[in-house]
C-alpha cells in the first residue's frame, strides 16, 4: 500500500494533507525499526506503517487498556501522541474523549490531518507542547494518561522521573497511568535501544543521546511513592504472552526458529507461574516490550511523596 491509496470513508482532503506531511518526514519516529540494526535511520515513514497504524495499536494496545480497568465512555491524555494513531485506535475503542500531546511539530501537524481525515474532529484534540514537562492542563484533568512508545526517546532518567511525575499530576484521583510500547530496559540490546550496551550504561546513554528502553521498577519507583498503585493482571490467563505471541506473528513460529519461539514462550509461562508470584510482579515486566498499568490512589489514602 502507498500513499496514493486512499481508504475508504475517509475525507479525502485531509488524508492527502496527512500524506504529504509523511512525505516531509512525519512519523518517522513511529516507525519499527531497531537503530542497533545498523541501518540509517529513515527520511521518511513507511506509508504502509503508518496506515495501518490505528488498526495496529487496536491489536496490540488497546487489549491491554481494556484489561487494566477499560477505556470506554473515559476521557484519555495520550502523551506522546506521534501521528495520532493510537489515540484513533482508542476513539475506535469507545473512548469519550482523546487529547493528545506531541513535542515533534511534524508529527503534531500530521496527527491533526489525520483526525480530520478520519472524521473524530468532536472527539479528539491534538496540542503542540515543545515541553511535556510541563503539561498545559489543571490538575485532575483526565480519566486516564497513556504514554505509549515515547519512553525510549528519553534517555536521561531524571527527566524520566519528571515526565512521569507530571502524567500523575493531570490524572484524576483513581484514574490510571498506563506505560507501554517501549523497550524493557532489562535487556542488553533490546528493542528501541542505540547501542547494544544502551540499557547497561543509562547515563552513558543519556549523555550521548542514545534510546535505551525503560524497566516496570524504574516506572514503579517514582510513582508509588507518589501514591500510585500497580493494576495487576485480573487473571493468570496468559493474556500478555498471547498478545506478544500474536505479535511474532505466526511466520516465526512456523519457520526454521519456530522450535526456538516456542521454547521461549514456554519459558516465559514458566516464569508467569512462578518468578511473578514470588516478586508479586506483572509478566509485563519481563517481556521485551514493557506493558504497565498504575491507578492513582484517591486521597484519603495516598502517600505521601
Amino acid at each position: 500500500m502507498d500513499l496514493q491509496t486512499e481508504p475508504g470513508g475517509l475525507n479525502h482532503q485531509a488524508w492527502q494533507n496527512f500524506c504529504a506531511l509523511v512525505r516531509r518526514g512525519a512519523g518517522v519516529s513511529d516507525e519499527a525499526q531497531a537503530d542497533s540494526s545498523g541501518v540509517p535511520p529513515p527520511t521518511c515513514a513507511d506509508a504502509a506503517f503508518l496506515m495501518g497504524l490505528v488498526d495496529h495499536h487496536q491489536s496490540n494496545i488497546v487489549p491491554f487498556l481494556v484489561e487494566r480497568g477499560g477505556i470506554a465512555g473515559k476521557s484519555v491524555l495520550d502523551f506522546g501522541s506521534g501521528t495520532g494513531g493510537l489515540s484513533l485506535a482508542m476513539i475506535g475503542a469507545g473512548a469519550a474523549a482523546v487529547t493528545g500531546v506531541e513535542p515533534n511539530l511534524l508529527n503534531h501537524e500530521a496527527s491533526d490531518w489525520r483526525r480530520r481525515a478520519h472524521r473524530v474532529d468532536d472527539r479528539v484534540r491534538f496540542h503542540y507542547v515543545p515541553d511535556t514537562s510541563r503539561l498545559p492542563f489543571r490538575n485532575d484533568s483526565f480519566d486516564i494518561c497513556v504514554c505509549n512508545s515515547v519512553m525510549q526517546y528519553v534517555p536521561d532518567r531524571h527527566l524520566r522521573r519528571v515526565l512521569l511525575t507530571e502524567m500523575y499530576r493531570v490524572v484524576k484521583p483513581g484514574g490510571n497511568i498506563i506505560v507501554s510500547g517501549s523497550g524493557n530496559g532489562i535487556f542488553p540490546c533490546g528493542p528501541h535501544t542505540t547501542r547494544w550496551w544502551s540499557n547497561l550504561a543509562p547515563d552513558r546513554a543519556a549523555r550521548l543521546g542514545h534510546k535505551r528502553g525503560i524497566t516496570f521498577w524504574e516506572v514503579q519507583r517514582t510513582l508509588a511513592p507518589l501514591g500510585a498503585t500497580l493494576i495487576p493482571p485480573a487473571g493468570r490467563d496468559d493474556r500478555a504472552l498471547a498478545r506478544w505471541r500474536q505479535r511474532e506473528g505466526t511466520r516465526a513460529l512456523a519457520g526454521r526458529r519456530g522450535g526456538a519461539h516456542q521454547l521461549v514462550f514456554a519459558a516465559y509461562s514458566l516464569c508467569e507461574a512462578t518468578l511473578c508470584r514470588w516478586l508479586d510482579t506483572p509478566i509485563e515486566a519481563f517481556l521485551p516490550y514493557v506493558e504497565i498499568a498504575f491507578r492513582k490512589d484517591p486521597p484519603r489514602t495516598a502517600r505521601a511523596a
